[in-house]
């Protein structure tokens, strides 16, 4: 299985917090991006996708709670993580009713931020499969790439779902089929299989002569 990259960003206009936040995620294995601004992050979150945003709430002209609220209506998969120096319930309970997953309050132990992320991580590896581009739930069959939903027909997450269990090797078409609910074997399956193609592009599903399909990732 292909895993997600440790990829985070983190989204803050106080030069020596991001510098410092930087060190720490380099060192600890994270591939780490910034911006300054709630409009620089979604420039770079239009041509990358991160497993993790780092977010400050008070950041210029836009706050990071507004910031996560107009990401969700778009992104529902990725993680954020919010950095305030504001301990109240009502922010806590607005930042959460906004879309946020986690909450951390300023000044915090570097630790335990490493400590969340981590799990973050382990809990994302168990069920996300990264190929072309592409991430795929196998708990949820829910498609996306750089952030945004790509729809699925139930029979086309059915038969993805199967591919991203063993990326790389050949399914046969009888068990796609069976997995998918598919009664009429062969050609209904070679025709769902040209339509997930038009989805994820024509070489992402490679045919395995005499056998059925490969996910290439």
């Amino acid at each position: 299985m292909q895993y997600v990259d440790k990829k985070v960003l983190v989204i803050d206009d106080d030069v020596r917090i991001v510098d410092l936040l930087a060190q720490i995620l380099t060192k600890s294995g994270f591939n780490v991006a910034t911006a300054a601004t709630a409009d620089e992050a979604r420039k770079i979150l239009k041509d990358q996708h991160f497993f993790i945003l780092l977010v400050d709430y008070m950041l210029p002209n836009e706050n990071g709670s507004e910031f996560v609220k107009k990401l969700r209506e778009t992104d529902t998969e990725t993680y954020v993580i919010m950095l305030t120096a504001i301990d109240s319930i009502d922010n806590k309970v607005l930042n959460f009713g906004n879309g946020v997953d986690d909450y951390i309050t300023k000044p915090f132990e570097p630790k335990e931020l490493i400590a969340r992320m981590n799990r973050i991580y382990e809990k994302k590896n168990k069920k996300l499969v990264n190929f072309r581009g592409y991430l795929f739930d196998i708990t949820t069959n829910v498609l996306t790439k750089n952030g945004k939903n790509i729809p699925l027909s139930s029979t086309e997450s059915m038969l993805l779902h199967e591919l991203c269990l063993t990326p790389d090797k050949a399914v046969s078409r009888s068990k796609l089929a069976e997995k998918a609910g598919i009664i009429v074997c062969d050609r209904t399956v070679d025709v769902q299989i040209a339509r997930l193609r038009k989805k994820i592009g024509e070489n992402t599903i490679e045919t395995a002569r005499h056998i059925g399909y490969v996910l290439r990732t």
